[in-house]
């Protein structure tokens, strides 16, 4: 297998299969015969380390750091809002500054020579990093019990982007119904598309000099993507209006609605 240098300082590694990867996400045994568990409990850096040690035995692109020269990632400011809006679905990181946040984000990506994992679409990649604040889940199955706590409403995740109809489970209601994460899914987009995002929404003065800007942070139990939501693949055909401008993929988008008829987002 050939390695080589990217222009934006990284080394590709050629095959990897994420997918592959996934499929032996649970808790095993690492290379050498060494266990993750400890005292009985399974250690997500230890996995995220294993993964690392394996991504040389698959079939798609990936990258890895290959110097610590400049700053690859920028907190961009679409995931500004999981610091800041208490009222926002999904993962909220509480007790981390964002400045703090993205450090820790780019040093993790040295130090740990962290895969960028291929995305939905060729300038998205994710970064799956063990959870490093109190970040719980975000979200939580639908059950008999709980299904009286569902919410829903029309919202826009951005001033410029069409309302569209949502649910969810306050955090205040389920109390500590939810876990705190074992992992973190970092979602990243190539500096091209966020300029050319950007420019769609008719944002001027848009900035970005780093290579990957950090949009969206997923807390989760396992170190692989979960479906984005059926609502999220529909406007992101609408770049006009906040999407990525990616067509609709009809087998993502019933992979999607398989997995979230039974699961709503958790606000606030």
């Amino acid at each position: 297998m050939g390695t080589e240098r990217s222009a934006l300082g990284f080394q590709q590694v050629l095959p990897v299969s994420w997918s592959n990867l996934a499929s032996r996400a649970a808790p095993r045994t690492c290379l050498g015969g060494a266990s993750v568990r400890s005292a009985g409990t399974w250690n997500p850096w230890h996995r995220a380390k294993q993964l690392r040690q394996e991504l040389p035995r698959g079939g798609c692109t990936t990258w890895i750091m290959a110097s610590s020269g400049s700053k690859q990632i920028k907190l961009h400011s679409f995931a500004f809002r999981q610091f800041d809006d208490a009222s926002y679905s999904g993962t909220r990181i509480r007790g981390v500054d964002k400045q703090a946040f993205e450090d820790r984000v780019n040093r993790y990506l040295v130090e740990e020579q962290a895969a960028l994992v291929d995305g939905y679409a060729p300038f998205c990649k994710h970064i799956f990093m063990p959870n490093f604040t109190d970040a719980t889940v975000g979200d939580m199955v639908i059950t008999e019990q709980n299904r009286a706590m569902l919410h829903s409403g029309y919202e826009a995740r951005t001033e410029k982007e069409l309302p569209v109809l949502t649910r969810y489970f306050r955090a205040d209601e389920i109390g500590d119904s939810a876990p705190v994460a074992k992992f973190l899914d970092l979602i990243l987009y190539s500096r091209d598309q966020l300029y050319q995002e950007a420019s769609a929404m008719g944002e001027e003065g848009f900035e970005q000099l780093e290579p990957w800007g950090l949009i969206s942070i997923k807390a989760q139990d396992v170190d692989h993507e979960l479906p984005m939501t059926p609502i999220t693949i529909m406007r992101n055909e609408l770049i006009s209006c906040g999407g990525s401008g990616v067509p609709i993929d009809r087998e993502k988008y019933m992979e999607s609605v398989r997995y979230w008829q039974s699961r709503a987002m958790i606000k606030g």
